[in-house]
C-alpha cells in the first residue's frame, strides 16, 4: 500500500458508519467493505477480526470502547475507515490509497469540494476536521494547539464557526 489520502474529523457525537461510508458516495466513489478489525487501544492489544461487512457491529464495538477499523476497496485500491471516543469525544477517519486519484492541492477545487461534503457531519457536532495525505490530527482543545501538533494540508475547525 502506498501513502493515504486522509479525512479526519473529532466530533461530540458519534458519526455513524454509514454516514461515514456515504461521504464515499458523495465524493464518487464506490466502496466495497471486507472486513473489520477492533482493538482494545492504539497499542493494538485484544486485536479482533470480524470477517463482515455488518456495520451495526461496528457501532456496538465503538460503544463498548473499542477501536474499530473497516478495511476495504474502492475501483480494487486500498481504502477504509475507523472509529473511536477518547475522553466523550468521537474520532473517524476515512482513507484511501493515493494510487487512487492525485492528491488534491489546497488551492484546487478538491478541498473545496471535501469541505462542503464533510457537512455531511454537521448534526454530529464536529469539533475539528483535517484533511491531507498521511496526516496526523492531535486534537487540542483549542484551535492554536491542535493546528501547531497537527500535519495536514488543510484543517477545519468548526467550533469556532457556531
Amino acid at each position: 500500500m502506498g501513502a493515504k489520502f486522509e479525512i479526519e474529523t473529532v466530533s461530540r457525537q458519534f458519526i455513524p458508519p454509514e454516514t461515514t461510508q456515504s461521504l464515499f458516495r458523495h465524493l464518487g466513489f464506490d466502496f466495497s467493505a471486507d472486513s473489520v478489525m477492533s482493538i482494545k487501544n492504539w497499542d493494538f492489544q485484544d486485536e479482533q477480526i470480524l470477517h463482515t461487512a455488518d456495520m451495526a457491529a461496528v457501532s456496538s464495538l465503538v460503544s463498548e470502547g473499542r477501536i474499530v477499523f473497516v478495511y476495504g476497496t474502492i475501483n480494487g485500491v486500498d481504502a477504509g475507515f475507523y472509529f473511536s471516543e477518547e475522553e466523550k469525544l468521537f474520532h473517524t477517519g476515512l482513507w484511501f490509497d493515493t494510487a487512487l486519484q492525485s492528491k488534491p492541492k489546497m488551492e484546487d477545487e478538491g478541498y473545496t469540494l471535501l469541505r462542503r461534503e464533510l457537512n455531511l457531519f454537521i448534526p454530529y457536532d464536529p469539533v475539528c476536521a483535517a484533511i491531507g495525505t498521511e496526516i496526523y490530527l492531535n486534537f487540542y482543545t483549542t484551535e492554536e494547539e491542535t493546528r501547531s501538533k497537527s500535519t495536514a494540508d488543510l484543517i477545519i475547525w468548526y467550533a469556532a464557526e457556531k
